[in-house]
């Protein structure tokens, strides 16, 4: 029997042998060749019991298959792009054997996860361990799982913002997502976007969209703030890089807004790419980007060395890689990928980002707050001017309320924690797991505390909360952390609105729950 740390380091043994293992396989083709089968295969063949398995098994084999060594030729197949075709017996074996692996590999990633949040392992005989039957573990961790998908496909990452507007002030990012289910009807058009083609529906797999880091909703607007993730220079290229193809796409390109949709990649010359980079990196400049302030690449050569250089081969439920090499002077721009890099490599690092870290916590307090005043939850002048406000009662502090809403005659005080949760923790990272999870915990418990003594004190030196008859606090996080404590997940009547919540919630299950208390 094996648990925690013991346990990540026997699955991490498993997962390197997978990765050896696929090397004669991912060999046969090139990285693009690759890339242009499994944009092109059903779904359906990896579906799994969540309705993003599919998604995350194909993510695993774009990555390994990103790290062939096998040089791209000219086959003109490349160049075509229907998404049903006829392959030979030879390609269709070797992509079962692929997915096969990479099915593998995304099961003992899964228990990696497992293995943070106290899973335990029965080691046997074979070469995968059998899971410790644990029915209220089991429960979390399903619950945990529908939650996360939940928060994904309502509102998924704070910076997200569909904007088209070419004019507008800070440069705007190209990104493309993947539909959940494989291939639906999509938006597409041909033609540069500043001349408003008209968009017609046709079969694809992606979605095509834009973002800006100046959301007014983003919690991370702070001059430099670059400087406090992970890598900020490379953070740096994959953004100038999006701001490029967007402006390829505004601006230059008739096909963009079909390749996207139906296969997330274009291909494109190097020469013409520097140019747009070029435009691109003018454009940044002159905006003054305060999140980029510092950083921002010196040139074309820079943006695309950086982005080159980026290597996640080795680490868990990493994306494939953004650029892949075609023929000579022609790349193939991963639009999918580079939104996954951009999702997952723009958030702050607790351990590097110190003061931005601080700065951003305080943005995201008001990020909460005026989700709330876009709503009728809004409390009234008087309550909401007490928001960040020290509240004392017979002298001594008692708390502060980071947001405020109203609903009835129930007031919700809500405590913000902006913790930061790195690719680590995304891996399964069994520290940064327990420690997100006992923050989330120890946070719940003490905001129920500090509202008690609220409740049953409604009037206090600089406050009068006398007019509502019920009161509920909230624990709001940019994402959702898991955890198993009953106190934190147990839902609770909000008042007499006859909608329920829990104590905790990510921030975009409170739009949701903003949205049946608006309902209701």
């Amino acid at each position: 029997m094996i648990d925690g740390t013991e346990a990540a380091g026997y699955l991490n043994a498993i997962r390197s042998s997978l990765i050896s293992a696929s090397r004669s396989v991912r060999d046969a083709y090139s990285s693009t060749r690759w890339l242009w089968y499994l944009r092109r295969t059903d779904p359906e063949l990896v579906r799994g019991y969540l309705p993003n398995t599919e998604i995350s098994i194909l993510r695993i084999a774009e990555n390994l298959t990103g790290l062939s060594t096998c040089h791209p030729n000219d086959d003109p197949v490349l160049l075509q792009s229907p998404l049903t075709f006829d392959i030979s017996l030879e390609v269709t074996a070797r992509l079962a054997r692929m997915l096969a692996i990479s099915e593998q590999l995304n099961h003992v990633e899964g228990w990696l996860r497992r293995s943070s949040k106290g899973t335990r392992f029965i080691v046997g005989e074979s070469s995968l361990p059998d899971l410790e039957l644990d029915e209220e573990l089991e429960a979390a961790i399903t619950a945990f799982d529908k939650r996360a998908l939940q928060a994904a496909t309502n509102r998924w990452h704070p910076l997200i913002s569909r904007d088209f507007d070419l004019h507008a002030k800070e440069p705007l990012l190209a990104i493309a997502t993947m539909h959940l289910h494989g291939i639906r009807e999509t938006v597409m058009w041909q033609g540069a976007m500043a001349d408003h083609p008209k968009p017609f529906m046709a079969p694809g797999r992606f979605g095509f969209g834009a973002m800006r880091l100046t959301d007014p909703l983003n919690p991370a607007i702070v001059e430099g703030s670059i400087g406090g993730m992970d890598m900020p220079r490379e953070a740096a290229a994959l953004v100038i890089l999006s701001q490029a193809v967007m402006l390829h796409a505004m601006l230059y390109s008739n096909s963009v807004g079909v390749n996207v949709p139906r296969v997330g990649y274009i291909i494109m010359d190097e020469q013409q790419l520097a140019l747009i980079i070029a435009e691109t990196l003018a454009r940044t400049r002159k905006a003054a980007w305060p999140v980029m302030a510092g950083y921002v690449p010196a040139d074309p050569a820079d943006v695309l060395a950086l982005v080159k250089g980026m290597d996640l081969s080795d680490v868990a439920s990493a994306y494939g890689p953004v650029l892949r090499p075609w023929r000579p002077g022609i790349v193939l721009i991963d639009l999918a990928s580079l939104t996954s890099g951009l999702l997952h490599d723009l958030r702050l690092d607790a351990s590097v980002g110190g003061e931005w870290v601080n700065a951003s916590a305080a943005e995201f307090e008001l990020a909460v707050q005026r989700l709330i005043d876009d709503t009728l939850l809004k409390p009234i002048d008087s309550i909401r001017q007490l928001r960040g406000v020290t509240l004392n009662l017979g002298g001594k502090p008692v708390t502060d309320a980071d947001a405020l809403m109203v609903v009835e005659d129930t007031l919700i005080l809500i405590d913000c924690k902006k913790y930061e949760l790195a690719r680590p923790y995304d891996s399964g990272d069994y520290v940064s797991v327990r420690n997100a999870r006992t923050k989330v915990d120890e946070d719940v418990s003490k905001w129920a505390k500090r509202l008690k003594t609220i409740r049953n004190n409604p009037v206090g030196d600089n406050y009068d909360f006398s007019q509502y008859d019920h009161f509920f606090g909230l624990v709001i996080t940019p994402e959702v952390v898991f955890t198993r404590t009953p106190e934190s997940l147990q839902p609770q009547p909000i008042g007499k609105t006859g909608v329920s919540s829990a104590p905790y919630l990510a921030f975009a299950e409170l739009q949701i729950l903003l949205e049946n208390l608006g309902r209701g």
